[in-house]
């Protein structure tokens, strides 16, 4: 399924071997910029400690369960201390979030959420979480 958020073409895809993936190609993002929020495990939390490259958010609740990885701590600081994002990324159990340039003028972002969106109400606070961080990337 595809839908278009302020010229921003958002993919939904789902299969019965993969879970839910939301692509979307942004223009124009710094082309240098790079971040993953992606669940964690106890030995990433261990790991990250050593890390120049991870950060937290400020939001325990978040910090507890993500690992945020970055080559720009204030271009992320936009997307993971802003606690709407947050909460909708714990609540729709979301996986894995990526950004990262494709080519000169493109950028990806791609969102990975486990399969609880099994309902139309889910399926909207996952569109809710996306069109909240295409925000984040053209305001």
């Amino acid at each position: 399924m595809e839908v278009d958020y302020k010229g921003v073409e958002i993919t939904f895809t789902e299969t019965d071997t993969k879970p839910l993936f939301i692509e979307c190609s942004l223009k124009n993002i710094r082309k240098d910029f790079w971040f993953e929020i992606m669940k964690s495990d106890s030995v990433e939390k261990i790991l990250s400690y050593f890390s120049s490259k991870t950060l937290k958010s400020g939001i325990d609740n978040f910090d507890n369960q993500y690992l945020i990885k970055t080559n720009d701590r204030n271009s992320t600081k936009g997307i993971v201390n802003n606690t709407e994002i947050a909460n909708l990324v714990i609540s729709e159990n979301v996986f894995f979030i990526n950004g990262k340039p494709i080519s000169r003028d493109d950028y990806l972002l791609i969102v990975n959420v486990n399969r609880n969106t099994n309902s139309y109400k889910k399926l909207k606070a996952v569109y809710n979480l996306i069109v909240m961080l295409i925000d984040e990337f053209i305001k």
